[in-house]
């Protein structure tokens, strides 16, 4: 339950490179600046879900696909506790704005302030102010997403999900190595909560499915048994008994 590319990389050892292929792999999705915190929240009535667009789509993905941080990006915000019953006091929210993947393990001081000032900044130009203003400590950078799930490069996604097939390219279940198997956003069916607990379900079932044929029980005789008559020996049944 971890990014495939794991295998691949040799990271879980050599015996274990060949488990999947390695070519769709390298094709990695998005990474994430991600701020999760508490505060009290001023400004438009936010929706449970609420998405700020950038004004040029084209530049802020230019930028990803160059490894930079986009100067205009798209912000989504999900303000945790609306729609659940009246908010009162500090609100839990998630700010999150699309990041490039990274071989780097470490965020440097300069990517998060400029982060911090890039997403409040443009949150305070739609009137969004939060009280206390976040800290760097609630970011997570796709440096810091590199470094909780080893040979991931950040990807939140896994292997890139562009294109009209590449659902079914991403790994399965089962692997190349005997009792290896894989669940988790980075195999198939996908990513997002809904899509990793299918994929366990899958896992859950290949498991299941192999070991009932794999596990047999060893041959033993039979002390005594049960006398059954043959078809020309047994006696007729009685006509008066209804049997």
């Amino acid at each position: 339950n971890g990014d495939p590319r794991a295998l691949t990389t040799g990271v879980l050892g050599d015996a274990a490179r060949g488990a999947v292929p390695a070519r769709p792999l390298e094709d990695r999705s998005l990474s994430a600046y991600v701020h999760a915190f508490a505060a009290m929240v001023s400004g438009p009535d936010l929706a449970h879900h609420t998405v700020l667009f950038g004004d040029d789509p084209d530049a802020e993905f230019s930028a990803l696909a160059q490894g930079r941080m986009p100067d205009d990006p798209t912000l989504y915000i999900c303000a945790q506790d609306r729609g659940v019953g009246p908010v009162t006091g500090p609100e839990r929210f998630e700010i999150i704005m699309n990041g490039a993947p990274t071989d780097t393990h470490r965020p440097n001081d300069e990517e998060i302030a400029r982060c911090q000032t890039l997403v409040f900044g443009r949150l305070a130009r739609f009137g969004l102010r939060f009280s206390p203003t976040p800290g760097p400590g609630t970011l997570t950078t796709p440096a810091r997403f590199n470094g909780l799930f080893p040979a991931s490069q950040g990807s939140l996604y896994g292997q890139s999900p562009h294109g009209l097939t590449a659902g079914l390219k991403r790994p399965t279940a089962r692997t190349a190595l005997t009792g290896l198997y894989l669940c988790g956003g980075g195999a198939h069916p996908g990513a997002g909560v809904p899509m990793a607990t299918l994929s366990a379900r899958h896992a859950a079932e290949a498991i299941c499915t192999d070991l009932a044929f794999t596990l047999t029980s060893p041959g033993t005789d039979t002390r005594g048994g049960i006398s059954t008559g043959s078809a020309t020996t047994a006696p007729a049944p009685c006509p008066s008994s209804g049997s």
